[in-house]
């Protein structure tokens, strides 16, 4: 993961911060979106997402709401290594993110979100890098066990075996 786009150290310990917070539930939902695709990979190390699942957390941290706003997102995610413009084939697996691609992703998507807000970067306290990290992951709807507590029909959704009927038939 390149941690390089950082404007200062306290923006990347905010980084660091709130996914060592968030980390089990950022790791669950990304499990879930890799065992969904066939693997092109065999090893865990090597676990990677399609765009396609990658759009639908979008969806569920409200980052996005529409096709467009995904798209105007990743304008800026074309930085990160490995991702290629124009975005095409997206429930194709070898065109997806890791997991060090997908922490980078939001990472760059709550700089966006903060820039829109960069007259006011130096009145907030802690900068607005951080408030945009807590507004994104305390309006998120992230945590798996709590979305199957609400509603006990995503038991079976998110049981990986259900899932990988699909390869086996």
């Amino acid at each position: 993961m390149n941690l390089s786009f950082h404007r200062s150290e306290d923006d990347f310990n905010a980084s660091m911060s709130f996914l060592s917070i968030y980390h089990l539930e950022l790791a669950e939902n990304f499990a879930y979106y890799a065992c969904v695709f066939d693997p092109f990979y065999n090893r865990k190390e090597n676990e990677m997402i399609p765009l396609q699942g990658f759009f639908h957390f979008l969806k569920l941290m409200k980052l996005s709401g529409s096709t467009q706003e995904v798209m105007s997102l990743f304008q800026a995610l074309h930085e990160i290594e490995g991702v290629n413009m124009p975005v095409d084939d997206t429930l194709n697996i070898k065109n997806g993110f890791n997991y060090a691609q997908f922490l980078e992703a939001i990472l760059r998507i709550a700089y966006l979100k903060a820039e829109g807000l960069q007259d006011e970067y130096n009145k907030a306290p802690g900068g607005i890098f951080k408030n945009t990290l807590e507004n994104m992951f305390q309006n998120a709807n992230i945590d798996v066990n709590k979305r199957i507590a609400s509603d006990p029909v995503l038991i079976q959704v998110y049981n990986q075996d259900n899932n990988q009927i699909f390869f086996k038939h």
